[in-house]
């Protein structure tokens, strides 16, 4: 209860006075139950006056703020509004004359009279003793009451709680407005709430799990036309793209923690030939960083404290605005070149090669890391040449994927990579005698006795990054025989 008033005048002096006396716990429902207001009436000097007369043509009221416990919000979202409010209950109703302020806002006040909520008490009843006793007059049923004193019984009016709603506002920053870029993140982007458990009406630090939300729908994010969750919203286009999430019928006051979850292995995006890594998150507004615990861990999360879903009769929400954050992957293209001497020397024959690419990790390239590549970094020609064979287990032994090519005299083909990889490259000399070109090569790794297969392949070696004037210069392995 808030903001306890009296008003009533005498004379231009206060004539009331409004104490509050305090109930007990339930220790059923762990809520105080059988709180008064205990109104009495003073004389001039601010003395308690048993014998105070109302005087005609005064209005005496008592005005308190109720404010709704938690064992309300608890019992609405549990089970919705179980009370209607009695006749007579709102400013709107119990009065032909209003201020000019509430004049044209009957709607609007109206929110006990006949309307659904929770009754406000248990009951009110004011005590007196009338000059002139009329039959209807209610007998009073106060213990200890005055010889002639009767009572009153006011309406119960109820109120309504109003349970807050979070809205999650993301954008992409870095995808360089690329709409296949930002499709391409948001469909794999998932985000779980927590709420911090209330114990005993403290905040424990202890995080209980509500759910987890996505922007599309489980079941058409992989596909060519993903649908958007039914509590999620997209609007915008490129760099004004700004995906949404409301989530409904949370508690004010509460704390509530936000966890991001990337569901692409390694982060990246691919649209438009180009290649982005994501780098973190940030918070623009609504919200601080923090952490939780995890299985022994701790997770980065964004944290808000739930505002009430209605302040001043006007809907408000808890808003956390963020940004994902990326970065466009530099590029690194590695050339493979084929050369031929000597007078026996076979200028048209077809060399077979093989290249192994390891990504970022180290470890060697899956089908879908391929496709990547193919779709998104090799040129039309280097895509048609190539053929990739993925690892394979036998025996308990496992041998990196590849990509096969053939080459002839002349010929050359450029591997447009991420700069992070790493690559064993190689060929089957088929009866030549194969050595690399330190004179042409800018890249000289040693080559490695035959295989299994017949191919001599280099050692691993990391692509290296070379600038000159600004610009990235390829790298280049020539093979001649």
């Amino acid at each position: 209860m808030e903001e306890l008033e009296a008003i009533g005048l005498k004379n231009g002096l206060a004539s009331m006075k409004v104490s509050v006396v305090p109930g007990t716990m339930d220790s059923a429902d762990k809520a105080i139950k059988g709180t008064k207001l205990k109104l009495e009436f003073v004389d001039e000097h601010g003395n308690i006056d048993p014998n105070y007369e109302l005087v005609p043509g005064y209005r005496y009221q008592i005005k308190a703020k109720i404010k709704p416990s938690r064992k309300a919000y608890e019992k609405y979202l549990a089970t919705g509004y179980k009370n209607t409010g009695e006749a007579k209950t709102d400013l709107s109703d119990v009065y032909t004359w209003k201020p000019d302020k509430y004049v044209g806002k009957e709607a609007e006040l109206n929110t006990s009279s006949r309307q659904m909520g929770w009754f406000s008490n248990d009951g009110a009843k004011v005590y007196y003793k009338p000059k002139t006793p009329v039959p209807s007059d209610r007998e009073s049923q106060r213990p200890g009451k005055k010889p002639g004193e009767k009572e009153k019984v006011y309406q119960k009016p109820v109120l309504q709680v109003h349970p807050g709603t979070l809205v999650l506002k993301k954008r992409f920053n870095g995808l360089q407005g690329n709409n296949q870029a930002i499709l391409a993140a948001a469909k794999n982007i998932s985000l779980k709430v927590y709420q911090e458990k209330v114990i005993n009406g403290v905040a424990s630090g202890q995080q209980q799990e509500l759910g987890t939300y996505r922007f599309y729908t489980e079941a058409s994010r992989n596909t060519a036309s993903p649908v958007l969750e039914s509590y999620a919203k997209m609007q915008g286009t490129g760099n004004n793209t700004i995906y949404s999430i409301e989530i409904p019928n949370l508690m004010p006051g509460d704390n509530y923690y936000v966890e991001e979850i990337l569901g692409t292995p390694d982060e990246e995006y691919s649209a438009n030939n180009k290649n982005y890594i994501f780098q973190n998150w940030s918070i623009e507004n609504g919200a601080v960083e923090a952490n939780i615990t995890k299985a022994g861990k701790a997770v980065k999360v964004m944290k808000a404290t739930m505002k009430m879903g209605k302040a001043n009769g006007q809907a408000q929400n808890t808003e956390i605005s963020f940004s994902n954050n990326y970065q466009e992957e530099n590029k690194q293209v590695l050339r493979i070149e084929k050369r031929v001497r000597g007078e026996m020397a076979d200028s048209r024959k077809q060399f077979a090669f093989r290249i192994h690419l390891y990504n970022k990790k180290g470890s060697s390239i899956t089908q879908a890391e391929f496709d990547r590549l193919k779709d998104y970094y090799f040129d039309a020609n280097t895509r048609a040449k190539v053929q990739f064979t993925p690892a394979k287990t036998t025996g308990g032994k496992t041998a990196d994927s590849f990509l096969s090519f053939t080459l002839a005299h002349g010929e050359s083909l450029a591997f447009n990579l991420p700069e992070n990889f790493q690559y064993i490259v190689g060929e089957n000399p088929d009866g030549y005698m194969p050595y690399i070109d330190k004179t042409r090569s800018t890249v000289t790794p040693a080559l490695k006795g035959a295989d299994a297969q017949g191919f001599r392949m280099t050692e691993k070696t990391k692509l290296m990054k070379k600038v000159v004037s600004g610009q990235v210069k390829e790298e280049l392995i020539s093979f001649p025989e």
